[in-house]
């Protein structure tokens, strides 16, 4: 059991907080077990080892979220792992929070929306908090211990965030987004070979059918159930995203807020009603033709969704 702590950007102010947070949780609740990772996401490498390893020994994540890293796709993709691999036992139960640095839920846009958020001040850190007191140690504290516990160490930690100085960034140059997009696809590709490492879809070195994959599925060389389904959909929409971004940058940055289901031989886009995530965009007549074009030279079907409206590809 104990604490995943996700950030982005060395010497950040995303990185310093998810220092300061590790140091304060293993004072205030002991043996959460609270792990921050030593290298810079933007490396990488850690994604398929490092990554996996980690999430199986801990039960909370906490992604520290600024509005300068909060579009990183690196950030975003750990996010998203993070979200299916430490998903709740009951419905709308989460036990991922990004923590808001210096910005309220109204400055947050693309898939960390859809997360429990808390704003790094007292209520939402008490908020932090209950979640790691109930998840992240094997006999949470009661209620009212728990209160008075953090109504103690709160000034310790309110006092290192007043008194922290971020250093002087280097200019970054912008990335170009089809760039970015396959290096998240080569991180697709490591999980699934992490989480499945007898067999990898690639390492059959010629395309598989849909009927071949759940076959593969079924016999338990692929990866099992619906964890290979989830696993297959994920690479399946990074994929689209790459090449879509090859003619419309825009198109396939807004591809990113579906969430990735795989059924019926069909890569299904699920994207939110009840707020604002481009769905009327990306089904504008002209973006559909692109969306099309792109499903066809990948040689997959995709179905756009939001409430009881859908769009076959």
């Amino acid at each position: 059991m104990g604490v995943f702590i996700s950030w982005s950007g060395k010497n950040t102010k995303s990185y310093m907080v998810a220092e300061a947070l590790r140091r304060w949780l293993e004072q205030v609740v002991q043996g959460c077990n609270p792990w921050v990772s030593t290298q810079d996401i933007d490396a990488g490498e850690r994604w398929g080892t490092e990554l996996f390893t980690q999430l199986d020994n801990h039960n909370v994540g906490i992604i520290c979220v600024t509005k300068e890293n909060q579009a990183e796709p690196w950030l975003n993709f750990e996010a998203g792992a993070l979200a299916k691999q430490l998903k709740g036992d009951k419905p709308n139960e989460s036990r991922v929070c990004p923590l808001l640095i210096e910005m309220t839920t109204s400055d947050v846009t693309g898939p960390l929306k859809l997360l429990q958020m808390a704003v790094l001040e007292k209520d939402g850190m008490f908020q932090v908090l209950q979640m790691v007191n109930q998840y992240a140690i094997p006999t949470p504290l009661n209620p009212e211990v728990l209160k008075k516990v953090f109504e103690k160490w709160w000034p310790d930690l309110q006092s290192e965030l007043q008194q922290m100085e971020v250093p002087d960034q280097p200019h970054k140059t912008s990335r170009d987004p089809e760039a970015m997009l396959e290096e998240i696809l080569n991180l697709v590709r490591s999980i699934d070979k992490a989480t499945n490492p007898t067999i990898l879809v690639e390492d059959f070195g010629k395309p598989i059918t849909w009927g071949e994959l759940g076959e593969l599925t079924k016999r338990g060389v692929w990866g099992s159930g619906r964890l290979a389904l989830n696993s297959w959909a994920e690479s399946l929409k990074v994929k689209l995203m790459a090449e879509v971004a090859k003619s419309h940058p825009q198109l396939s940055k807004t591809l990113g807020s579906g969430l990735p289901e795989f059924a019926d031989e069909t890569l299904i886009l699920q994207f939110a009603v009840y707020r604002d995530t481009g769905f009327e965009f990306l089904t504008k007549p002209h973006n559909l033709d692109v969306l099309k074009k792109a499903a066809d030279v990948l040689g997959f079907r995709v179905k756009l969704v939001q409430g009881a409206t859908s769009f076959d590809l």
